[in-house]
C-alpha cells in the first residue's frame, strides 16, 4: 500500500538530506547534505559546501538518488533523478538558487547540485504496517522518547 505524502512538506521537516552518487565504476557513495531547496516537483537543488566525492561522481555518473526522512514522523521520501553541478558564480546565479546561499549563512558555497527530479517513492518506518492503530503523534512522541530529545519550548509564547 504505497503511503500519499506532500513533497514540499517532507522536504521541509527534513534537517539533511543524504545524497547517493556513483562513479564510473559504479563505487557508491553516499553524503549528507545540510543546504538544500526544493524549487518545484521537478527540480531539488543542493548546495556544494564539502562535496568533492559527489561533485566527481556526477561528472562521471549522472545518475543520483536522494533520501529525505523525517525521523520524527519517521517517513520521508526517495528522489531518483539527474544532476548537473555548476560552480557558485555571483553573476549566474538564478533567483532560485539564492535560498541555497542564504540557507548556507556564514559556509562558502562552492557551487550548485541541480536535481531534475525523475522519480519519486515514499519511505515509511515498518511501524506504519505493523501498528496501522498508532497515530503520527504517537509515532512523534515514541519517536522523541527514543531519541531522548524533547519539543523545543515555544519561546514567542514567553515574550
Amino acid at each position: 500500500m504505497p503511503m500519499q505524502f506532500d513533497l514540499q512538506d517532507i522536504v521541509s521537516s527534513t534537517v539533511l538530506c543524504w545524497l547517493a552518487t556513483t562513479d564510473i565504476n559504479g563505487q557508491p557513495n553516499v553524503s549528507p547534505k545540510e543546504v538544500f531547496h526544493l524549487v518545484d516537483a521537478n527540480t531539488l537543488l543542493i548546495a556544494d559546501i564539502a562535496s568533492p566525492n559527489s561533485v566527481r561522481n556526477i561528472a562521471e555518473n549522472r545518475k543520483v538518488s536522494v533520501s529525505l526522512l523525517d525521523i520524527f514522523r519517521q517517513r520521508g521520501v526517495k528522489l531518483t533523478g539527474v544532476a548537473k553541478y555548476k560552480l557558485c558564480n555571483e553573476e549566474t546565479i538564478l533567483e532560485s538558487e539564492k535560498v541555497l546561499l542564504e540557507k548556507a549563512g556564514d559556509f562558502p558555497v562552492k557551487g550548485i547540485i541541480t536535481v531534475e527530479i525523475v522519480s519519486t517513492s515514499s519511505l515509511v518506518a515498518p511501524s506504519y504496517w505493523i501498528k496501522p492503530q498508532e497515530s503520527v503523534e504517537e509515532k512523534v512522541a515514541l519517536a522523541m522518547k527514543r531519541y531522548g530529545v524533547q519539543p523545543a519550548e515555544d519561546v514567542s509564547s514567553k515574550n
